[in-house]
């Protein structure tokens, strides 16, 4: 289902749970009254400590695998009042959802009982058709696609090259992400490092087909961490430094960025632990 306006946003480089925020603002408080505020102001929905930006996370996240209102609301700990309203706005500016993307899965799976991601690869679906079966399906393109890219073009694409990836030791794969650690000496600099960064970086951005012939790239987004403990450390002051790569041109000025990067995470570092 081509949902236009997601589509524009992603082309854009806007941020699409924003963008879903405001249109859920529009049905819920009206046009006038929502472009009064921002979408990371808080919502009265729920606990009323969630902005409306979250909220348009949290349902882009749900909807699209066709959660129900009641379910949302249990996992997002708000009444189903709340829940339904999220999900009634959500639906009547996205009918794309339900009346294309969820129908062509449902179509195909009681056709061939097949759905092939963008990568290629085929899942078929055995059990009696029923909503819990539907809503695999409707991950199985989206949440299959990043799986195998990862796995294909990250994780082997870095194993079964040590030529190139010798000094990179792999940690973890978490689904759409691969963390792993590269040595900092006199042999292995931070333009070494750039220079396989930019390899691993550009595998995992192969170029994607639609099945409506659509062409795209899911971007790489690069993190330096000192702890895989994320969550806790980062909002304790930090222990991961979003590395933005893309506006760095060509690899000596890549190894600058992770320099630059690197010694603000370890001031980051040495102030926690010092508090």
């Amino acid at each position: 289902g081509r949902v236009l306006p997601m589509i524009r946003a992603f082309e854009n480089g806007d941020d699409v749970h924003s963008l879903t925020a405001r249109l859920i603002m529009n049905v819920i408080l009206g046009e006038q009254k929502a472009a009064e505020m921002d979408v990371r102001s808080k919502s009265f929905l729920g606990d009323q400590t969630h902005t409306w930006r979250d909220w348009g996370k949290k349902a882009n996240h749900g909807f699209n695998y066709d959660w129900g209102y009641k379910a949302f609301a249990l996992k997002n700990e708000m009444s189903e009042k709340d829940g339904k309203l999220v999900y009634d706005s959500y639906h009547t500016i996205y009918p794309e959802i339900q009346g294309r993307f969820h129908r062509d899965i449902r179509d195909a799976l009681k056709s061939t009982r097949t759905i092939t991601n963008l990568m290629g690869r085929k899942t078929l679906f055995m059990s009696v058709l029923d909503d819990n079966v539907y809503r695999a399906a409707y991950s199985c393109i989206p949440q299959g696609t990043v799986g195998d890219i990862i796995n294909e073009y990250g994780l082997e694409y870095i194993y079964y090259d040590q030529h190139n990836f010798s000094k990179v030791e792999l940690l973890t794969q978490t689904h759409d992400e691969i963390i792993f650690q590269i040595p900092l000496n006199e042999e292995c600099t931070f333009e070494d490092h750039a220079i396989m960064l930019e390899k691993i970086i550009s595998s995992l951005e192969p170029e994607l087909t639609t099945s409506h012939g659509m062409k795209f790239v899911i971007p790489a987004d690069l993190t330096m961490i000192y702890s895989l403990n994320t969550k806790d450390a980062i909002k304790e002051g930090g222990c991961g430094l979003s590395v933005d790569h893309r506006s760095c041109y060509g690899t000596k000025q890549f190894a600058l960025k992770l320099e630059e990067t690197w010694r603000t995470l370890d001031e980051c570092r040495k102030a926690k632990a010092e508090n």
